[in-house]
């Protein structure tokens, strides 16, 4: 089958839908993970933006949630069927920059196996569309640079503005593309009527975005000033790389070196050596920025394209040879898939990941179990919620008119707003992110306060009861397991100026 001149074999449709399936399969099998009960909380309340990130990914999340009733597969739809593009957008990738067919089936076995990239089509979140946009990017520019199809610039502003709405690091993804094009043989580009075309359009996209952010003192900047001074570890660049190592797929990362080596090193690759330039100015920018190793992943399906490529080059058209590198990397993928998407029961997962010897890696300063921190998360909250409903059963009618549910952190405060309604629970408030500027709508002074510690709250309440705890869940989140709830009344301060004081971005 052609797609815009170019032959594209059936093996990349079927790993594309392998994919999917795989994702299909396995994605209810845990629960809602803590982020994507946020951005339920955050699509019900539609903006231009939000504390912590643009308004695209909330978008989704409340539409797939308002359509998938009570089934998490449908809900992660738009994640899997990501998932299920990226690793056909890889394949395709590797067959522009002029691999065969079997450099094209390799790009897209490295695409599917990546754990990082099974964790972000398990999960609806703003990592699962990233890396789509980056790589469609990546198609549009290639064809560019090659003088084909002219009128896609337009199309090139649509992608950059969609990604920048669906996370800010896209910002940096887009600034080291336009680097790496300007120190090459195609920066004429640059300055072509087309580039302000796209430029036109992708700032048109964003405006809204940029306006919302100025119009709240950009809170995004303080957002990530907490997170480096007190929630993120400590940066280092063993940690760094080891991250990059692990979450890619260590078969995979091979394939990068190479495809690394083969780009700068290779005559044939020099029209694309914008690409190897781009990574290493981004590979830089995250290192001076102290960044989470996954914050650089998304540019990975570019590289695995450029790795298929290479390998294909080495084995010089050999079939036999072919298959045995694709059989490798899917063998490779299949040991390490479990810890990224839940084909195994939660017990045998921890089996499993205690005989392999993996413990996973931190990128935060939190207690954690033994289960990585992206399956942790989806465990836990209908516990919280069952301990909310108890504590505020208790209250007789008159107290509840003047008691509001207020949650310590927006992963509480989401599971509430999601469940808490049919259990006869308020609207919860919070001050954690996004959840601040929704404020404490009927100003109530008195509050079943659910998680952080009584100490806390007896700096600003005069009376703090603890009532409950929620039952014991062994695989959720440490700080998220057996949490108090409270009843706090009577503070110290106007309702105004307490809310300033405990507001927390992070």
């Amino acid at each position: 089958m052609r797609i815009l001149d170019t032959e594209v074999p059936t093996e990349i449709f079927l790993f594309s839908a392998f994919t999917l399936l795989l994702h299909l399969l396995t994605n209810g099998n845990y629960g809602f993970f803590r982020d994507e009960l946020y951005f339920i909380s955050c699509g019900k309340r539609l903006a231009f933006g939000y504390v912590d990130q643009p308004p695209l990914t909330p978008i989704i999340a409340f539409l797939s949630n308002a359509i998938s009733g009570d089934s998490l597969t449908i809900f992660r739809l738009p994640s899997a069927v990501s998932h299920s593009l990226i690793v056909f957008s890889t394949g395709y990738l590797a067959l522009l920059l002029g691999g065969d067919k079997f450099a094209s089936i390799i790009a897209c076995a490295a695409a599917l196996i990546s754990p990082l990239l099974l964790v972000n089509g398990h999960l609806l979140t703003m990592n699962a569309f990233e890396p789509f946009f980056w790589t469609l990017i990546t198609i549009v520019i290639t064809m560019l640079t090659k003088q084909q199809f002219t009128s896609l610039f337009f199309a090139l502003g649509v992608l950059v503005g969609l990604a920048v709405l669906n996370k800010h690091s896209s910002v940096f993804f887009v600034f080291c593309m336009v680097l790496g094009l300007l120190v090459s043989q195609h920066r004429t580009l640059l300055f072509s009527k087309g580039a302000i075309i796209a430029i036109a359009v992708s700032f048109i996209i964003i405006l809204p975005h940029l306006i919302w952010q100025i119009s709240h003192d950009f809170p995004i900047l303080e957002l990530l000033k907490s997170g480096q001074a007190g929630k993120n570890t400590d940066f280092t660049i063993k940690g760094f790389f080891l991250g990059q190592v692990l979450e890619n797929h260590p078969f995979n990362f091979m394939l990068v070196i190479f495809g690394l080596g083969f780009l700068f090193f290779n005559q044939s690759t020099g029209g694309y050596r914008f690409l190897g330039i781009a990574f290493l100015a981004l590979l830089a920018l995250m290192i001076f920025l102290k960044a989470k190793p996954y914050y650089l992943s998304p540019i990975y399906p570019v590289l695995f394209a450029i790795g298929g490529i290479c390998i294909s080059f080495l084995i010089r058209g050999n079939p036999l040879g072919g298959w045995a590198i694709v059989t490798t990397l899917i063998l490779g993928g299949l040991v390490l898939a479990p810890l990224a998407i839940p084909v195994l029961s939660i017990d045998s997962l921890i089996t499993y990941q205690q005989k392999l010897g993996i413990t996973p890696q931190r990128t935060e300063k939190k207690k954690y179990n033994t289960l990585p921190q992206h399956i942790a998360d989806q465990f836990g909250w209908s516990e919280i919620v069952g301990a909310t409903t108890a504590a505020y059963q208790q209250l007789s009618e008159g107290e509840k008119n003047k008691t509001a549910i207020f949650a310590s952190n927006y992963g509480e405060a989401s599971a509430i707003d999601l469940w808490g309604k049919e259990n006869g629970l308020p609207t919860p408030i919070s001050t954690h992110n996004n959840y601040f500027l929704w404020g404490n709508p009927n100003n109530k002074e008195q509050w079943i306060a659910v998680g952080g510690k009584k100490e806390s709250y007896q700096r600003y309440f005069d009376i703090v009861e603890k009532i409950v705890t929620s039952k014991p869940n062994p695989y959720a989140m440490p700080y998220e397991n057996e949490i108090s709830i409270f009843l706090v009344k009577q503070p110290k301060v106007s309702m105004k100026e307490l809310w300033s004081k405990i507001k927390n971005y992070n």
